[in-house]
């Protein structure tokens, strides 16, 4: 386990990477994703992928008050890859990963300032999104709850056309996004993408979409 960012203020903040071998960390990770559901055995909160994948962990004040999970593609199945292109995962696979179970708790950072509670869920995924970046992954897939999917179009995010699912876990209505490591374009992580001379330009991973039964959306022009 690792520490990747640390903020020192009015609050103490933490980000912490690790795997499912790091006992302490993912049972954190567990206790967040059963936030909203309250299971009594938390080992239902569990999947397949978590073995092989990066968990990220918020601390604040020292309590856990948010995680994050990555896989990359090169390890093993994401979450929800048969809803995928399935050329978008053949073509990418070495340099896909795959974002999920991202929750911050807001009852846990209520006591901090606004503008630090406001900034700390992109530290999350920004710290995670380096770190991925490092370990080349050049294209972020995740499969969104639409509820959120405005939130990450604002982020970069694009949607596929006619990916919309339902979960077959969690059973809400989903739909595959992506984000490619596109210097050129205008993204929440800009900024990480210029520190990497091997990118992802969005004209590639157009040109392999095209080429199957479901096309980008028009909202990626």
């Amino acid at each position: 386990m690792k520490t990747l960012l640390q903020i020192n203020g009015n609050n103490t903040s933490k980000i912490d990477q690790g795997s499912m071998s790091d006992k302490d960390l993912y049972l954190d990770i567990l206790n967040v994703r059963n936030d909203p559901y309250n299971h009594s055995n938390l080992l239902e909160l569990a999947y397949p992928f978590d073995f092989y994948s990066d968990h990220y962990r918020l601390m604040v004040d020292g309590i856990t008050a948010g995680a994050l999970t990555v896989t990359q593609a090169r390890n093993g199945t994401i979450d929800c890859e048969e809803y995928i292109p399935k050329a978008l995962v053949e073509n990418f696979r070495e340099v896909i990963c795959s974002a999920c179970k991202f929750r911050v708790i807001k009852q846990r950072i209520k006591h901090i300032e606004k503008r630090s509670k406001m900034e700390l869920p992109m530290q999350v995924l920004k710290s995670a999104y380096k770190d991925q970046l490092n370990k080349g992954s050049r294209l972020d897939i995740i499969n969104a709850h639409k509820t959120f999917s405005r939130y990450y179009t604002k982020m970069g995010y694009l949607p596929i056309e006619n990916s919309d699912f339902i979960h077959p876990v969690l059973g809400t209505e989903s739909i595959i996004m992506y984000l490619p490591v596109d210097p050129s374009r205008k993204t929440a992580v800009q900024d990480l993408f210029a520190q990497y001379d091997d990118p992802l330009m969005l004209s590639e991973v157009q040109r392999i979409l095209t080429k199957t039964p479901v096309y980008l959306s028009l909202s990626a022009a």
